[in-house]
């Protein structure tokens, strides 16, 4: 992301000990990563395990979670994508409460 520009904020979903930064990024070519926030695994957290969120310009929205740690705090999140450590995309069954790749 050349002539990007990174900052730190404290936006309206900042909570706990969670750090999220904003990126300036020029436009031109589709969506673009616009926030990425990291939340380590924290009691103060609202999902408690440690997971990583990126905001694109579109609207869209992808995590990064350990499924054993993360906690699905209400549902559906919409337009959110997410993926295991491995970067395998991974589904939540709300009726069992698991995640799997299907």
């Amino acid at each position: 992301m050349a002539n990007a520009a990174f900052a730190q904020s404290a936006g309206k979903f900042h909570r706990g000990n969670s750090q999220i930064f904003t990126v300036d990024a020029p436009q031109g070519g589709g969506p673009v990563v616009n926030q990425v926030q990291y939340s380590p695994a924290s009691t103060a957290s609202e999902h408690a395990g440690q997971y990583y969120r990126f905001s694109y310009s579109d609207g869209a929205t992808f995590k990064v979670i350990d499924p054993a740690t993360y906690r699905v705090t209400g549902w559906p999140e919409t337009n959110t994508t997410f993926y295991n450590q491995a970067g395998n995309k991974i589904f939540y069954d709300a009726a069992s409460k698991t995640w799997s790749a299907h």
